[in-house]
């Protein structure tokens, strides 16, 4: 596999930024939540794609005679 120079880069950027949380998810979420109300930008949530029931094939599989 090779080195992506980027890629090791945002690694290590996000390791440093939750290790300044001790790698405690609630508290990244908070100061994530509270970064995105700072910011002052209109933030639209959309509703959940409604659940869709698979259709039950009928078909019936036929075996050669």
């Amino acid at each position: 596999m090779c080195e992506d120079e980027i890629i090791e880069e945002i690694h290590e950027i996000r390791k440093t930024y939750a290790a300044q949380f001790h790698f405690d998810l609630d508290a990244i979420y908070r100061d994530l939540k509270a970064q995105e109300k700072a910011s002052g930008h209109q933030l639209i949530s959309f509703p959940p794609k409604p659940y869709m029931v698979p259709i039950k094939n009928d078909l019936k599989e036929t075996k050669p005679a």
